[in-house]
């Protein structure tokens, strides 16, 4: 029979003892947190909708009695204090930026737009050699944070 580590453990121990773990106890730690992760997601989603559903008209029409459709309100409910926060959300239309921004004299366009430029990774790597090595100055690869995962095998 073996023993399993109870997860408080992590909040005692030290990373590095955690590290020298065998790999079949990292597995049943990692294993029971992500059970308990996608747990925890699901409810708060959940309970979000449900928070939005039971306050979202009353923020709104607060809100609206402000004279605003965004922004942070405060109410009374059941003796509650609740904050509630629309937040404002902009989105542009890319087509239609690139057409106008063409239409801004060059030397004026900076003191207006702030350009952020991408490039996807995958159609990068299909270019042919001379245009890579053309963009190749302004690339650079990092490392992301590392992802471990442990599986039986």
């Amino acid at each position: 029979m073996t023993n399993i580590i109870p997860l408080c453990f992590l909040d005692e121990a030290k990373t590095e003892d955690i590290s020298k773990l065998s790999v079949a106890d990292l597995l049943s730690l990692q294993a029971r947190i992500d059970r308990l992760s996608a747990e925890v997601k699901r409810h708060k989603s959940i309970l979000d909708n449900a928070l939005e559903l039971k306050f979202a008209d009353k923020a709104k029409n607060a809100l609206q009695a402000d004279g605003r459709d965004t922004g942070t309100v405060h109410f009374i409910e059941d003796q509650h204090k609740i904050t509630a926060d629309l937040p404002k959300k902009v989105v542009w239309d890319q087509s239609k930026l690139t057409d106008l921004i063409a239409k801004i004299p060059a030397e004026d366009r900076s003191q207006y737009i702030k350009a952020n430029y991408s490039i996807d990774e995958r159609r990068y790597l299909m270019w042919p050699e001379t245009l890579k090595n053309f963009f190749s100055e302004a690339r650079t690869v990092q490392v992301g944070k590392p992802k471990f995962s442990i599986q039986e095998d």
